[in-house]
């Protein structure tokens, strides 16, 4: 007598306004069962005749993604759920050189949520020509970007950048990246430490607050204060979305005069010193 293994069944439920189309995976990592199904037209869907098991269950779209890290099924099993998509949509943007507003070709952009994995999606993952880039699927919300240059742009060390993602098709300003020295160039110390920021902290709160001035050192001699919050060097601005600026714009070498507007108003120009060894 042929005897067949009872299977399990999936029924699902998207909420809200469903999708054009979407494809649900489950994939059982224990035993290798692996289902995926695309559908369309509405906001229901079944996977049946799995193995029993423990699975990862995905839903993805062009419009939003879940995700179930654990969901038994038992041998004749039938479950049922109700799920809700998390917002995605494509970000778009262009790189620039800070100083000249000249578009930067090839250049990886790399994005994710922030603080969440980082992933180079769809097949502009490189500017092109004309400096832009394009990332689908990511995330609504706080998005970080990760800009590597190539060999014809070695000078742009890498950059992170946080921007606010609220649109399903959003189109970024442009993104100034800023020449800087090479790793193993002398670096003149300034004579300051910042205040770290708090892990999980939302980007909008991050600040380049002075938490140290060294006595006698650059710094002080300008009047810097700990507690001042930099926000411009040289006259570029170094808050919010171009924070990611500070880093090679105050990356200089011994006896270069820089600038340093703090919130307020004032500015301090002081004069890097010796490289710290």
């Amino acid at each position: 007598t042929l005897r067949l293994a009872a299977t399990a069944a999936l029924h699902g439920t998207l909420r809200g306004e469903p999708p054009p189309a979407f494809t649900v995976t489950a994939r059982d990592h224990a035993s290798g069962a692996h289902r995926s199904e695309r559908f369309a037209g509405g906001r229901s869907f079944v996977l049946d005749e799995l193995p029993p098991g423990t699975y990862e269950l995905t839903v993805a779209s062009d419009h939003g993604h879940t995700r179930v890290p654990q969901l038994s099924l038992a041998a004749g099993q039938e479950r049922t759920l109700e799920l809700e998509l998390d917002p995605r949509g494509t970000l778009r943007g262009t790189l620039v050189d800070l100083e000249t507003g000249e578009p930067l070709a090839g250049l990886l952009v790399v994005g994710g949520a922030y603080q969440g994995p980082m992933r180079a999606r769809g097949d502009r993952k490189h500017s092109d020509a004309q400096g832009r880039f394009e990332l689908p699927e990511l995330p609504l919300g706080d998005v970080q970007l990760h800009i590597r240059p190539n060999d014809a742009h070695a000078d742009y060390p890498p950059a992170w950048v946080t921007v606010r993602f609220e649109e399903p098709d959003q189109e970024l300003e442009p993104i100034a990246l800023a020449r800087g020295l090479p790793l193993d160039a002398e670096v003149g110390a300034l004579g300051l430490t910042l205040t770290e920021v708090p892990l999980g902290a939302p980007p909008r709160e991050h600040r380049l607050t002075i938490a140290a001035v060294q006595a006698g050192g650059p710094a002080d001699a300008a009047g810097l204060q700990v507690g001042d919050e930099i926000v411009s060097v040289d006259g570029h601005d170094v808050t919010g979305d171009d924070r990611h600026l500070y880093g090679p714009l105050t990356r200089v070498p011994p006896g270069t005069s820089l600038t340093l507007g703090v919130r307020g108003g004032d500015e301090h120009t002081l004069i890097a010193g010796p490289a710290e060894r």
